[in-house]
């Protein structure tokens, strides 16, 4: 896969990333903010009304080429890229009254 495929996969990684927040975040309110909602069959953990880092990962329908890890944020790392702390999608948690921090970085891709 060649620069531009990888920046494109990113890209649209970040936006799953986003729709599937949105998606959690509308279920959760339709449900009374409960700590917990189901996707696709799936616990996802909720903090502050959108899903924590931990379990961002599950309300997505696939990321395959990318790595998923959780530490202070959830890092989506592109497999086959040769700088993939450079190429990779970062969730940070929801803080109290604002949404979390969706960060696409294509600049190592």
């Amino acid at each position: 896969m060649d620069a531009e495929a990888r920046k494109t996969a990113v890209d649209a990684l970040g936006r799953s990333v986003r729709d599937a927040t949105a998606r959690a975040r509308s279920q959760a309110l339709a449900r009374g903010g409960p700590a917990t909602i189901t996707m696709e069959g799936k616990t996802i953990t909720m903090l502050n009304g959108y899903p924590d880092e931990a379990s961002i990962d599950d309300a997505l329908q696939d990321y395959t080429g990318f790595q998923h890890q959780t530490g202070a944020t959830a890092r989506f790392r592109r497999q086959d890229s040769s700088q993939p702390n450079f190429c990779m999608v970062t969730y940070a948690d929801a803080v109290a009254g604002s949404p979390p921090v969706i960060t696409v970085i294509t600049t190592g891709c």
